[in-house]
C-alpha cells in the first residue's frame, strides 16, 4: 500500500501511528510517578485538607480521550486548576508554579523538553500525526497516572512511587 492511499484511509493513519506510539509508552511511567509525588510531597508538608481523588484522575483520563488536539487537554487541565486546589499541589520544597501538579502534566506534552513531546518529536510522522501522537501518548500517560493514583491510594505505598520516580534519573 502506498503512503498516499495510508494519509488517504484515517484507519490505516490511525493504525500506523498507533503502532508507532506503542512502545514508547512505558517510558512514560516514571513520569507519571513524578507527578504523583507532587501530591505525596504536598500531604507531607501538612496541608491535609489537600486530597487528590482517583476520580479526579479518571475524569482527566476521560477528557484525553474525548479530545483531538494537546490544546484543549492544557485548557481542561487550567480549568481543573482553577476549581480545584488538588490540581496546584507541589512538593514542599518547590516554589513558583512550574512545580505544580496540573503545570507538570501540561508540561510533558507543550515544553520542548516535556517527555511526551520528546517521543512524539521522535517518531518519523508528519505533523498532523505528531499530533495524534502526542494525543495517543497522552491518553497512556493518563492512564498510568490513574493507575499508579489508585495503588497508591489504597496502599499508601509511596515507596514504590519513589522508586519508579527514580527511573527518570537512570
Amino acid at each position: 500500500m502506498s503512503e498516499t492511499q495510508v494519509h488517504d484511509d484515517p484507519a490505516l493513519m490511525s493504525m500506523q501511528i498507533r503502532s508507532a506510539v506503542k512502545p514508547s509508552e512505558g517510558r512514560l511511567v516514571p513520569y507519571a510517578a513524578q507527578c504523583l509525588l507532587c501530591l505525596h510531597d504536598h500531604e507531607k508538608t501538612g496541608a491535609a485538607s489537600v486530597r487528590m481523588e482517583t476520580s479526579q484522575l479518571r475524569n482527566f483520563m476521560a477528557a484525553c480521550n474525548a479530545c483531538d488536539d494537546p490544546r484543549l487537554v492544557q485548557v481542561w487541565v487550567l480549568y481543573q486548576m482553577s476549581r480545584h486546589k488538588e490540581w496546584c499541589s507541589r512538593p514542599g520544597d518547590q516554589g513558583g508554579t512550574d512545580h505544580m501538579f496540573g503545570h507538570q502534566i501540561v508540561g510533558l506534552f507543550t515544553k520542548a523538553d516535556g517527555r511526551i513531546h520528546e517521543l512524539a518529536n521522535s517518531l518519523r510522522l508528519s505533523e498532523h500525526q505528531r499530533r495524534e501522537a502526542t494525543m495517543q501518548l497522552l491518553r497512556a500517560f493518563a492512564g498510568q497516572l490513574a493507575r499508579l493514583h489508585s495503588y497508591v491510594k489504597k496502599d499508601g505505598d509511596w515507596d514504590t512511587i519513589e522508586r519508579i520516580a527514580n527511573e527518570v534519573k537512570s
